[in-house]
């Protein structure tokens, strides 16, 4: 169930584990029942400690090291504070050549047996029964305290989520855009995946261009659960 996963060098689904780039057809992941590559390479990878502090601990790994065809280094730092967890993670392209990437993460919440997700989220994604996009809807704002939902948002940066024992904000803070909301089965317990990611699913099939590393370049993603 991705427990905690890093989602690299792409969340959610990519299509038939494949997608063109420079005329070329290039094809990653294992492939699910859906025939969708899920939530990239990293989620079953053990990354190298590279810093450890009392209150934050940095991980390190290089994508071409787990057969991704591009050598994109990814650092990511988790540090906490009494009412805060901080998550930051920096992908470099140490290639001449730009490079397809994108990343998401995959916590899960207790909610207990009563709880409200809420943001003002402009638009929702349609998924078609291989759970990939089909198209788009504008809603005004999301309010969810039950039954099933597996979806995709955006058009919010933060949203709250309210249980029984606490109050959360989470944000979106450096170029992550979408929210990814699971519900799993309830015989798992109560819980919630809320995900943040830098684009939605089918990403490298739907809009790669907007998901490409240039030449050297090194970029942030970083987000936030704070309690209130």
């Amino acid at each position: 169930m991705f427990f905690g996963s890093v989602l690299a060098p792409w969340p959610n689904r990519l299509a038939d584990g494949e997608f063109e780039y420079e005329g070329k057809i290039h094809r990653v992941g294992t492939l699910d029942q859906d025939s969708n590559a899920n939530h990239g390479l990293l989620y079953d990878q053990q990354m190298r400690v590279v810093n450890h502090q009392e209150e934050s601990v940095s991980l390190a790994l290089g994508m071409a090291e787990i057969g991704y065809p591009w050598p994109i280094d990814l650092e990511i730092e988790y540090s906490i504070s009494e009412s805060e967890l901080h998550v930051k993670a920096n992908a470099r392209n140490r290639s001449d050549e730009a490079a397809p990437f994108a990343i998401g993460f995959h916590p899960y919440f207790l909610t207990g047996e009563s709880f409200l997700l809420e943001g003002d989220f402009s638009h929702r994604v349609l998924s078609d029964d291989r759970m990939l996009p089909s198209g788009v809807e504008e809603i005004s704002g999301l309010s969810y305290s039950g039954g099933e939902l597996d979806a995709c948002f955006y058009g919010a940066d933060v949203i709250h989520l309210t249980t029984p024992h606490a109050k959360l904000e989470i944000a979106l803070e450096e170029n992550l855009s979408h929210f990814m909301f699971y519900r799993p089965r309830s015989d798992v317990g109560n819980l919630l995946a809320i995900e943040p990611m830098s684009s939605g699913a089918n990403a490298f099939n739907l809009e790669l261009t907007k998901n490409l590393l240039l030449p050297g370049e090194e970029k942030s993603y970083r987000f936030s659960v704070r309690k209130l």
